[in-house]
Parts: C-alpha cells; structure tokens; sequence
C-alpha cells in the first residue's frame, strides 16, 4: 500500500469513498446530512485541499485502486490578544473504505498528513469527530489524540 498525493484519476475513487463517509454521517444523523444521493461527489470539495498551499490531500492506493483519503489543511490560529499564535493542521475528514479497515491504512494516512502538516510549520494537529462515531473515538485516542473541548449543540 501506498500514500501519495491525489491525482485526477482518483476522481470515482473518491467520490465513492466520499459517498460512504456521507452515508454514515446521514445514517447516524439524519437531522443533519442530507441523504446521498447515490452518485457520490463531492470531489470538487476536497480537490480544493490539493490546490490550497497549506492544504493536504493524500489517498491510499492499494496497486489496484484508492482505498482511503484523508484531507486537512494548516492554519493560523492566534490572530487576536487571547491567543496563542499558532499554526495547526487541521484535519477535514478521512475515510477508509470499508471493506479495508482495520489494517493500518487508517494510522499510515494520518501519519503521512501529520508529516506533511510539519512541513508546512503546523505544530499541533485537530479535528472533529461526531459524538456517534465511538469507534472513530478510540482510533484516534490510540493515536495519540486527547480532548480539547466539546462542541455541543441543542435544537430551537
């Protein structure tokens, strides 16, 4: 397996993986996600991560096909009096397809886009997780992530 930067032969590839990762998110959270509709997409999305400077979009290639991707971007964070001026990198979603979990494909993406965070100054990494995902929660706790804060919400 391999870790390289996306190209625009992936496009299917990540459309389909994007589509599981979507399907998820509205299977677990139907208020919030729209329904896929069954073609994927998204792609225009997340190749604007390749085309940032400071972004990164990496996928994971079997020899046979795209099997994960992982996309972030750095960012400054400390623009005002109370912060810490700071670049992060930023992690917007990954996705490994389903039939490949479990293998390692998961850790090696997200250390391939740490590195690649360090070469563009970050020195803290974050993201989100949706309080369902409570596998997605201990992946990411073997690896190292603790808790910054909790974003909660409520409805109107």
């Amino acid at each position: 397996m391999t870790i390289r930067n996306v190209e625009l032969d992936d496009r299917d590839a990540i459309n389909s993986l994007s589509y599981q990762i979507n399907q998820d998110h509205y299977e677990n959270m139907p208020g919030d996600f729209r329904k896929p509709d069954g073609a994927g997409g998204g792609w225009e999305h997340w190749l604007a991560f390749n085309y940032d400077e400071k972004g990164i979009f990496l996928v994971a290639d079997d020899g046979k096909s795209v099997i994960g991707f992982i996309a972030g971007r750095v960012i400054d964070s400390g623009n005002t009096s109370y912060l810490i001026k700071k670049k992060k990198l930023q992690i917007s979603t990954i996705v490994v397809d389903k039939q490949s979990r479990g293998k390692g494909i998961g850790r090696d993406l997200v250390e391939s886009a740490l590195c690649a965070g360090r070469k563009l100054g970050a020195t803290e990494v974050f993201l989100e997780v949706m309080a369902y995902n409570k596998k997605a929660q201990k992946f990411y706790e073997i690896l190292g992530f603790g808790e910054f804060s909790s974003k909660l919400s409520m409805k109107l």
